[in-house]
């Protein structure tokens, strides 16, 4: 896609945060001559890294996609592989449903693993002429060094200039920022180095895409007992199984595709209260080329010692507390945690589990905002939070990603929209916009169900459990679906909202 024409000086946007929200920003800013700088706390090496994690791509998201020229992922010959049936089953291993998804059933919902969606941002933004710099380079990555000159920060005269520079930083941490009449002053220095010294971007707005940890958040409300975590009462597991061929495990999924690529919906029992949810993925390394990416949910004492969850070396924490370090438990000891959980659990659930790779298996406890009011723009207008940054949420009605991605693109449009037509203070417009009632409502709602739906599906209770149990067998197929596309609404009239808005200038 070709940057449109600026007719006023090129705006400077600073992202912080690499994920899928900040790249999906990242990307539409390019296409639309916009620069940016995007600030990531990980490694370069790091950016496209498997560790387990996959999505349910909804409608929305799609949608998107095929906006910033990425349709091509989607469906056959794709990346991304469409949802064509669905298969309920419970964890004692008890199938419940297997059925095809027909007309209008969960239609547009593809699966994603974390690093190919991260793969595809990547590299439709390297087409696009990326520049990366790390911290581990061996070298300074400041913007204003050779091959960072950044000449609208200089004071040169850029007019003519209608190139999208897209520059990151790896391995960087956003210390700090403040607001002016002309922009944004954003500080940074290497990640873990509290002894560095900091070096600084000016940009016309802050994007904080750095999820529920967000440095940028931090920033805007103060962090600690001013904005607080909500616990959600249950701990999740992400991981990779791959498909073995000639294994009961891959006999089991391969039975579960015979209506179609089916995406995996597995209850909890009494014995043994999990939730699951998976799909199946391609994978190079085995034979048969098939991997399945799934999460896990429990109650919080299916991590730990009662009332505590284990975290990194051993040590414990209090449930209601964030686990001890950021992005959860890692490794072998989230997986014998996992292993252990589902020890009542049917074969197929254990063989998951047991079959999943190591250093893939995540570990972390389910938090929201304890206030749900908070602003996710600065009184300035120059700042504004985006995705897990500004509304964190249980992954239980599968919104995520798919809010991240919306936000992304709406920002990231109306910013460009600002630069193209340059009307005055379009920058803290744009930004204004976004942070509505109406999508803030909508959100919060959102996230609300998403805490009682956590609540059912890891209860031990007699009635949620076969409640949830019986309704997933005999309930008409389209209310299921209905149910699961309806937190999904919202992205598409927040960019309905978008379209409108823009056709006006």
């Amino acid at each position: 896609m070709q940057a449109e024409q600026s007719l006023s000086p090129p705006l400077h946007v600073v992202i912080s945060g690499a994920g899928p929200c900040g790249l999906l920003a990242a990307l539409k800013l390019q296409q639309s001559g916009v620069r940016c700088t995007v600030l990531e706390r990980a490694a370069a090496r790091r950016l496209e890294a498997d560790v387990g994690s996959g999505y349910d791509l909804s409608p929305s998201s799609a949608d998107v996609l095929r906006r910033v020229g990425l349709g091509h992922t989607l469906g056959v010959g794709g990346l991304f592989r469409a949802h064509q049936a669905i298969c309920i089953s419970s964890v004692d291993g008890t199938l419940l449903r297997l059925a095809p998804l027909a007309g209008a059933q969960h239609a547009g919902y593809y699966v994603a693993s974390r690093s190919a969606l991260q793969r595809a941002l990547l590299g439709a933004l390297r087409r696009g002429g990326l520049l990366v710099r790390s911290s581990d380079d061996g070298e300074a990555a400041e913007p204003n060094s050779a091959g960072w000159a950044d000449a609208r920060l200089r004071g040169a005269d850029t007019s003519a200039d209608t190139s999208a520079d897209v520059r990151m930083l790896c391995g960087y941490d956003v210390v700090s920022f403040k607001e002016d009449e002309e922009g944004v002053r954003v500080e940074y220095r290497q990640r873990g180095r509290t002894d560095a010294p900091t070096s600084v971007l000016r940009g016309d707005a802050l994007l904080g895409c750095d999820g529920v940890h967000s440095a940028v958040r931090r920033g805007l409300h103060g962090g600690g007992s001013c904005d607080s975590l909500h616990f959600c009462g249950a701990v999740t597991w992400w991981g990779g199984t791959e498909l073995a061929a000639g294994t009961a495990l891959e006999a089991a999924v391969a039975s579960s595709q015979a209506k179609g690529d089916a995406f995996l919906m597995i209850t909890g029992t009494r014995a043994c209260p999990a939730t699951i949810v998976a799909g199946i993925t391609d994978s190079a390394a085995v034979e048969g080329g098939k991997k399945v990416t799934w999460a896990m949910t429990m109650p919080p004492e299916a991590a730990g010692d009662g009332e505590r969850v284990l975290g990194e070396g051993g040590a414990s924490a209090p449930v209601g507390d964030d686990l001890t370090r950021r992005g959860g438990l890692v490794g072998a000891a989230a997986k014998a945690l996992a292993v252990a959980a589902v020890a009542k659990g049917g074969s197929f659930v254990q063989d998951l589990v047991a079959g999943a790779e190591e250093n893939k298996v995540t570990l972390v406890g389910l938090f929201d905002r304890a206030d749900l009011d908070l602003a996710w723009t600065s009184k300035g207008g120059r700042v504004a939070l985006l995705g897990d940054a500004a509304h964190p949420q249980s992954p239980m009605q599968g919104q995520g990603v798919n809010m991240a991605l919306c936000d992304a693109y709406c920002v990231a449009s109306r910013l460009a929209a600002a630069q193209q037509h340059g009307v005055a203070s379009s920058v803290t417009a744009s930004l204004r916009a976004y942070d509505n009632a109406v999508r803030r409502g909508q959100v919060n709602k959102i996230i609300k169900k998403a805490r009682d739906v956590t609540n059912w599906s890891v209860s031990r209770g007699r009635l949620a459990t076969w409640g949830l149990r019986y309704a997933m067998a005999l309930a008409p197929l389209g209310l299921i679906m209905a149910e699961v596309d309806s937190s999904d609404i919202a992205n598409s009239k927040a960019l309905a909202a978008l379209d409108e808005d823009l056709a006006k200038l």
